[in-house]
């Protein structure tokens, strides 16, 4: 049975081609398509006492909002970049400029 954000989906078989892996034992990481759009979704399988793999334990995030966080983040990492960059120039000069 399947968990889901949507309460349509719940209860559904996954979509996105990308569960064969997984049903063979195999954890994976994969770019796909889901029920809500593409997405980036961390897979690994669920073991019984026999050693059979009896589920699929799948954690997923869209890209649309991974790109946002992105976006978010971006300009404070150019900033800081470029703060870094200046103080690193600015004391580089002023070690050269005490040691003559």
């Amino acid at each position: 049975m399947k968990a889901h954000s949507s309460k349509e989906e719940i209860g559904k078989q996954m979509v996105g081609g990308d569960n064969e892996a997984v049903f063979a034992g195999n954890s994976i990481i994969s770019e796909t398509v889901g029920s809500l759009g593409p997405g980036l979704r961390g897979q690994t399988p669920i073991y019984n006492d026999a050693g059979q793999v009896m589920g699929v334990v799948s954690v997923g995030f869209l890209l649309a909002d991974i790109d946002e966080t992105i976006e978010s983040y971006r300009d404070r990492i150019v900033v800081v970049g470029i703060v870094t960059l200046l103080l690193g120039v600015a004391c580089t000069m002023l070690l050269a400029c005490s040691a003559s």
